[in-house]
């Protein structure tokens, strides 16, 4: 676009020099071309050299005119390319806020639908109901019941040289689901595990949660089958 526009001026500037060669001195002209026509040696009268004169004069206004036109409306094109630039990093800044205090109030209504699970059920029914861990691994597999229309974000632990106290944390979602089914009983939803990555293996360190102790997989038959089938689906 600048080399068009380059091209064009170059073409303009030199046409306009030409017509201000004729205005000035028409005869020259002749004398330059009279090679063209069919009889050279016969010279235009004066007023056809008053009318190319008039003629170069008027080209050069056109001309002129022309450039100033043009020049404005590019300047014009710029000043509404530049405020059109500006509206929309207005808009930009505007939606970015916009979206900073979206997050913000999400995050503070997260933080306010969030629960702890203990070996308790909670009034949405969540718990955590047991674990598995190998004696020489640094994983530990917390089995728990999760609450209807609620996720665990996130699942830290607090170690120390006889305990390990586990810390899974629910959030619900204001529309109840956050990719997962909401049903309308805790007991329509499935168990679930959630892998926590410990310091050091497990040993025989006691595992908490909350308000008291969570038992391994092997403490009771029914722990067992519960591990069983949480395994079998956490290992799909």
């Amino acid at each position: 676009m600048i080399l068009f526009g380059v091209l064009i001026t170059v073409i303009a500037v030199t046409v306009w020099l030409v017509l201000l060669l004729l205005a000035i001195d028409p005869r020259r002209d002749w004398a330059w071309r009279r090679w063209q026509y069919r009889y050279p040696g016969v010279e235009p009268s004066d007023a056809a050299y008053a009318a190319t004169r008039i003629a170069a004069i008027f080209g050069m206004i056109f001309l002129l005119g022309g450039g100033v036109w043009v020049y404005s409306s590019y300047r014009g094109l710029e000043a509404a390319a530049e405020e059109s630039r500006q509206e929309r990093a207005e808009w930009d800044e505007r939606y970015r806020e916009v979206q900073e205090g979206y997050q913000k109030l999400e995050q503070e209504r997260r933080l306010r639908n969030s629960q702890r699970l203990t070996t308790s059920p909670n009034e949405d029914g969540g718990e955590i109901l047991t674990f598995w861990a190998a004696s020489k691994g640094k994983k530990l597999t917390v089995v728990y019941q999760p609450s209807p229309c609620h996720r665990v974000t996130d699942s830290p632990a607090e170690e120390t040289e006889r305990s390990v106290t586990i810390h899974l944390t629910e959030h619900g979602s204001l529309d109840g689901t956050w990719g997962l089914t909401c049903h309308s009983k805790p007991s329509e939803v499935r168990a679930r595990a959630e892998v926590i990555e410990l310091g050091r293996p497990l040993g025989n360190r006691k595992v908490y949660a909350g308000d008291g102790k969570v038992k391994r997989c092997d403490e009771s038959p029914s722990l067992s089958k519960l591990c069983a089938a949480v395994r079998k689906d956490h290992e799909r």
